[in-house]
């Protein structure tokens, strides 16, 4: 079955228990964000915009972009595509 069967397939099967699923893998995911499009020359990727845009605290994007978790980069750059000089990667 594909992604969407699947998905149908256990909605229709756990119809009415609640599902809390960890927030962990999100904030790791929304710091990869954060240190590569942060752009403080930009107001469209400024601090205060990021964390509007993914829906976190201002605080956590300065966290973010105050460690450097180097999984973090080895994973971005293996799965980035390469942008063309001048473009910014949406």
């Amino acid at each position: 079955k594909g992604g969407i069967e699947m998905i149908t397939a256990l909605w229709e099967h756990l119809a009415g228990i609640p599902l809390y699923p960890s927030k962990k893998a999100f904030y790791k995911l929304a710091a990869m964000y954060v240190r590569q499009h942060y752009d403080p020359a930009d107001s469209a990727f400024s601090k205060k915009t990021l964390a509007s845009r993914i829906g976190v605290s201002l605080r956590f994007v300065e966290l973010a972009l105050a460690t450097t978790d180097k999984a973090d980069v080895r994973q971005m750059d293996a799965f980035a595509e390469k942008p063309e000089v001048g473009k910014r990667g949406s």
